[in-house]
């Protein structure tokens, strides 16, 4: 597939657009299955309005190419064709419209074709976050030496072990884009966190960090492994709410107890920081509203206040 689409670029030149790239390569052996792979992998992002407007297209691109190509055989000159002018590119109207994927989902595409991130990195929409947590970047961790440090990384590999005695243990890999390094987790560790210990997980890991002798590197050993969420509730302080003027009515607050009520019983406190005229308050919500401040409920709350209404503050 390829091979097929250079031969067909150097024989036509640059593509246009989408509509433009399936009229001239060889649909049998670029099919819809690898013109969806190209996508994921953002080859195509000069070709279309975004990865998901070029997704949606896609049979709409094929049946006008292949509309085309039968026109060809008969001789006959096809109607859409005739509204794009040769070195044209094809207008934004013939795509289907859609709105650009979210980040996450957009780097979960290029990982998932790739095998790695390309156009950035799941940890950089955590990055205020991490810089208030993590002891630094595992490029930085790993020129210390028998240190306890904080990271907060992805899984990039699982391998469980056996002990001598019949106990499990697991050897991962953390990657945060800076750097990868490997962590153990001992039995009674593994135990505790075995449910976490899946490719690709959001973690935030405490341990010691050391000289391993047998890999001739530095090797971090796990005391605690967390989910971002319990991250957020073991070093923040609270999750505050930004509300002002007339904003705080009895609507919003049913809007809110019917969010929070979800993610209840236990994690942080809630505190909304509300303000009007030129005055400021903190209403801070009883223990029964402790919340779970999982990366749902912040988008859920910061799509009904705002992006930066939504705070997990740390002292």
């Amino acid at each position: 597939a390829i091979e097929s689409m250079i031969e067909t670029r150097e024989r036509v030149g640059t593509f246009r657009d989408l509509f433009h790239f399936c009229q001239e390569v060889e649909l049998r052996k670029v099919n819809r299955r690898v013109l969806e792979a190209m996508i994921k992998a953002g080859a195509m992002d000069g070709l279309g309005p975004n990865r998901a407007s070029l997704i949606l297209s896609i049979d709409k691109a094929l049946k006008s190419a292949e509309q085309e190509e039968a026109n060809r055989q008969s001789g006959i000159q096809d109607m859409f064709a005739a509204l794009i002018e040769p070195e044209q590119s094809a207008s934004d109207e013939l795509f289907v419209p859609a709105e650009p994927w979210p980040e996450k989902f957009r780097l979960e595409g290029e990982k998932e074709t790739l095998g790695r991130y390309v156009s950035g990195h799941p940890l950089q929409a955590y990055e205020t976050e991490i810089n208030k947590i993590a002891s630094g970047n595992i490029s930085a961790l790993l020129r210390e030496s028998s240190k306890s440090v904080v990271c907060i990384a992805m899984i990039a590999g699982v391998r469980v072990m056996q002990t001598k005695r019949g106990k499990r243990m697991a050897l991962i890999t953390l990657d945060d884009g800076s750097a990868s390094v490997d962590a153990m987790l001992f039995p009674d560790t593994y135990e505790e966190c075995a449910p976490l210990l899946a490719k690709d997980n959001l973690v935030c890991v405490s341990g010691e960090i050391g000289f391993d002798d047998f890999s001739g590197m530095n090797k971090l050993t796990v005391q605690t492994l967390l989910p971002i969420s319990g991250a957020r509730i073991r070093y923040g302080k609270r999750l505050g709410l930004s509300i002002a003027g007339s904003g705080l009515d009895a609507s919003l607050i049913e809007a809110l107890s019917t969010k929070l009520s979800l993610y209840q019983p236990d994690g942080l406190p809630v505190v909304v920081h509300y303000s009007q005229d030129g005055a400021k308050v903190d209403l801070a919500c009883g223990n029964k509203w402790r919340v779970n401040p999982s990366d749902d409920l912040l988008s859920e709350l910061k799509a009904l206040l705002g992006d930066d209404a939504v705070e997990v503050e740390y002292t």
